[in-house]
């Protein structure tokens, strides 16, 4: 289902095995989040793949996690291709990272502070640069790297110490997911952005033969799973499960 938005765009309404996502074009998505800013709440972006949702279509935890998120953004074009979205910008604006820079963007011509969270040195300093690099003026108030013996109640500690106003991570999913549905409400930000694991960031990423073909078995069975899903009555038999 097709809806204008609210600010003159064109939103589409989706049912992925379960789960509704809405999927704004960037220039919407970015003025949704910005009512986020200073509304008195921890709003939650959190970025899906094919592999996000397949993962939560059979497991309810993470899909009542996925639930709890305020905003749903498509992180690969993948997703839209084989729900049959056919628009060509939106791809481009999925590839180029369009929703992450301009926001960003306006952080930065606003001089507000952002935390990143990564679970690797090396990826928590390439959130900082691309940020830096999106906006110089964008304010660092601190990174933090998520590892096997990190308890949640530093990681929050940390956000808090510092009281951004954005707070942006790149986790394995299922780690992020958690944090962001359950742990969120204790942190002192307004918006939590949960990027793809293996964001690039603005990072032309050089893929190997195996990393293509991962990618296209990925997306086949996403595809076989959209398409069982489709034939069993989609929501209908999703209701019919729950009830």
């Amino acid at each position: 289902m097709c809806t204008s938005g609210k600010w003159g765009g064109l939103m589409k309404e989706i049912d992925v095995l379960g789960m509704h996502i809405t999927d704004y074009s960037a220039v919407d998505a970015v003025k949704e989040s910005l009512r986020y800013l200073g509304n008195g709440a921890m709003n939650s972006i959190f970025f899906v793949s094919s592999h996000i949702l397949m993962e939560a279509g059979e497991r309810e935890e993470l899909k009542a996690l996925l639930d709890k998120m305020d905003m749903l953004l498509c992180g690969e074009p993948a997703v839209l291709e084989v729900l049959g979205v056919n628009a060509p910008k939106r791809r481009e604006e999925i590839e180029d990272e369009v929703f992450l820079r301009d926001f960003i963007k306006r952080l930065g011509r606003a001089k507000q502070k952002v935390f990143f969270v990564a679970d690797s040195e090396e990826k928590a300093e390439s959130l900082v640069n691309y940020a830096t690099q999106v906006h110089e003026n964008i304010i660092v108030a601190g990174s933090f790297v998520v590892t096997e013996d990190t308890t949640e109640e530093a990681l929050i500690n940390e956000i808090n110490d510092v009281s951004p106003r954005t707070i942006i991570s790149a986790l394995p999913f299922e780690k992020q997911l958690h944090l962001m549905g359950e742990k969120g409400h204790l942190v002192n930000a307004d918006v939590w952005i949960g990027l793809l694991e293996d964001a690039k960031l603005g990072n032309e990423i050089k893929k190997t033969p195996v990393h293509f073909l991962d990618a296209i078995l990925c997306k086949q069975l996403f595809v076989r799973k959209v398409k069982k899903y489709q034939s069993d009555g989609g929501e209908s038999a999703n209701k019919a499960k729950k009830g």
